[in-house]
């Protein structure tokens, strides 16, 4: 009924309840009148043409919404147009998956009002332990409007039109405030001098370390800077596990990358470890940057 009262009142109107005893409740609703032509352009507004904004390139996005039939429609609306989906129905849930995938997950749309945890407390979380993670929140209460601290705000009911075009928006920003840094980890100097020259003529920061202490110190230093690491697996006196988890800790979006010329190495048991992906030496200069990328 909340929601309810907020799109009404959204769009001008008045809400009545009358109820008597053993007779039933009578809900009534009123809308201010339009004219034709207002009510055709704002037909015109709401519309989504065949195939407009179908731009997704596989970018994940975390839905947090715990109306089974909005969050299905939602869903379905993003997969038709390119993006990957994650969904949760409570707010308990929203930190946990945010944690485990952080490296995959490119926003997040989170509805006001959940339950176990409400939206706003979700959203303050999510700021503090990944301030470069957009948040879109939603939200049919007239009274709700968190865009100071949100990066943007949807108020239900909206169309697939608009949750495209606010996805759109803050996946631009994100890019174009992307930490583009690259940390080499590795103990043989020549394969970070090597790694390095790869890098030349590209818009690239490249940040070197010698092992696992050297690599967290360096995230220290430049973690507004450092948006990928590259891991060499086997560094003397370096546990990779130990240190992946240390500069998760450090910088809990940082994707981190094996690099390794073991082949009993497998890419699925390495992504099943909580590593972003194996790249296999040797490797060419146009297999490094397409995996930083």
């Amino acid at each position: 009924m909340a929601v309810v009262h907020g799109i009404v009142e959204a769009h001008g109107g008045t809400i009545s309840v009358d109820s008597s005893v053993g007779q039933g409740t009578t809900v009534s609703i009123a809308l201010p009148r339009c004219s034709a032509d207002e009510a055709f352009s704002a037909s015109a507004e709401s519309s989504d043409p065949p195939g407009l904004f179908v731009e997704g390139r596989g970018e994940t996005i975390l839905v947090a919404e715990d109306n089974p039939e909005v969050r299905t429609m939602i869903e379905a609306q993003l997969r038709s147009a390119g993006f990957g989906v994650l969904s949760t129905c409570d707010g308990k849930q929203v930190l946990d998956v945010v944690q485990k995938q952080a490296a995959e997950i490119q926003a997040v749309l989170l509805d006001i009002d959940l339950p176990e945890k409400d939206g706003l407390t979700c959203l303050k979380e999510i700021n503090d332990q990944y301030p470069q993670l957009p948040v879109i929140m939603m939200s049919g209460l007239s009274s709700a409007d968190p865009k100071k601290l949100a990066t943007a705000f949807l108020r239900k009911p909206f169309s697939r039109k608009r949750l495209l075009s606010a996805i759109r928006d803050v996946l631009s920003t994100a890019s174009a405030h992307k930490a583009n840094g690259v940390l080499i980890v590795d103990d043989n100097e020549a394969v970070r001098v090597s790694t390095r020259d790869m890098f030349d003529n590209e818009d690239f920061d490249v940040f070197a370390a010698n092992n696992g202490s050297e690599a967290a110190s360096e995230l220290r230093q430049h973690r507004d800077l450092i948006g990928t690491v590259l891991l060499d697996w086997n560094i003397p006196h370096t546990d990779p596990l130990a240190t992946l988890h240390e500069l998760r800790r450090i910088s809990p979006g940082v994707r981190i990358l094996v690099v390794s010329g073991d082949l009993t190495l497998q890419a699925s048991e390495i992504e099943a470890k909580g590593f972003s992906r194996l790249l296999r030496k040797p490797f060419s200069g146009a297999e490094l940057i397409e995996a930083v990328a």
